[in-house]
């Protein structure tokens, strides 16, 4: 068994060498919560965010699935590009208002080569964005 010092979505300060049949133990710093995951599944594992209402500042440690509950507009924009480099945020809007999520690049970062994101508004309208360390990008959507 390997223990991996990090954060669930950018699995960091990796050191020696794993098999896909090891036990890796994540620790997920921003929770706390730790669990045991075969090597072979490191891929699969996603963090999940829940958010309410209110605009927000997306951070790395929120890479994964964000699942969105809102009943207003709301804005979330992204971490810096430079910093999140082959980081995903899977979207989920879960509430039937309809009420956009716009998500932004920071600073003047694009997605897509736009500005911002804005068109999830129906209750299940799922994307995924993700950075290649200057820009971000889509890389699947299902929008009603």
């Amino acid at each position: 068994i390997m223990a991996v010092k990090g954060q669930f979505a950018g699995l960091t300060n990796i050191s020696g060498t794993i098999s896909q049949s090891d036990e890796v133990v994540v620790n997920d710093v921003s929770t706390g919560h730790t669990d045991k995951v075969l090597a072979a599944h490191l891929s699969s594992v996603r963090k999940i965010t829940a958010l309410g209402q209110g605009n927000a500042t997306l951070t790395v440690a929120q890479a994964g699935i964000v699942v969105v509950s809102n009943t207003s507009t709301m804005t979330l924009t992204l971490p810096a590009a430079a910093v999140s480099t082959g980081l995903e945020y899977t979207f989920v809007k879960a509430t039937s208002d309809a009420a956009a999520i716009t998500v932004d690049g920071n600073a003047s970062e694009t997605i897509n080569g736009s500005a911002n994101f804005a068109s999830a508004d129906a209750q299940y309208d799922t994307f995924t964005i993700v950075s290649n360390g200057t820009t971000w990008y889509i890389t699947h959507k299902i929008i009603a």
